[in-house]
């Protein structure tokens, strides 16, 4: 009797043991996406916009990263529309208006994502290449960057945007549109 006793006391030992280590990656990504939270937050766009079409897409891009990597659920769902938020200020009134106004835009972007994390893929890394410049028919200088966002599940699913931005009334870069693009390679 005492050996079983010993026996089963092993077992609940190493039970623990595994499920304390197998929970070690969850506990350590959750701390890195909180701490990526944290950072893109403390950013205050009203104050320190990012100066070129570059920086605009990459930062809209991180945040990008972030949503399509993580749900956020229970006591962190408020942090999806803190991030959408600061993500819209990346993006142009005209294209937010063309989508059919904030709530719109939100509820789109959401479904998206769920749709996306539902499939077990997220975002895990992203590469940038700037574009060819071009001219709008109100003869205003329209950026383009060209964007990899690389998935996780492999297997060419990959996605591949081009995003393109002109300056506003405030002279700040802001995104005008975003579109699928072609495969392409960066060298």
């Amino acid at each position: 009797m005492k050996k079983v006793i010993i026996g089963l006391a092993i077992v609940a030992f190493f039970a623990i043991a595994i499920v304390g280590f197998l929970n070690q990656p969850q506990r350590v990504t959750s701390k890195i996406k909180d701490e990526e939270y944290t950072e893109i937050m403390e950013t205050e766009l009203k104050y320190d916009y990012p100066e070129s079409p570059m920086d605009v897409v990459k930062a809209y891009c991180r945040i990008e990263k972030l949503l399509y990597s993580y749900k956020f659920e229970g006591k962190k769902a408020s942090r999806f529309d803190d991030l959408i938020n600061q993500q819209l200020e990346l993006i142009d009134n005209e294209l937010i208006d063309f989508n059919g106004g904030r709530d719109k835009f939100i509820i789109s972007k959401r479904d998206s994502i769920n749709q996306f994390l539902d499939l077990k893929r997220k975002v895990v890394d992203a590469k940038f290449r700037t574009g060819n410049d071009t001219l709008s028919e109100d003869n205003q200088i329209l950026k383009s960057i060209d964007v990899i966002m690389y998935v996780n599940a492999g297997g060419g699913d990959d996605i591949y945007m081009r995003y393109i931005l002109k300056r506003d009334d405030e002279r700040r870069w802001k995104i005008v549109s975003y579109s699928p693009i072609e495969k392409f390679s960066l060298n």
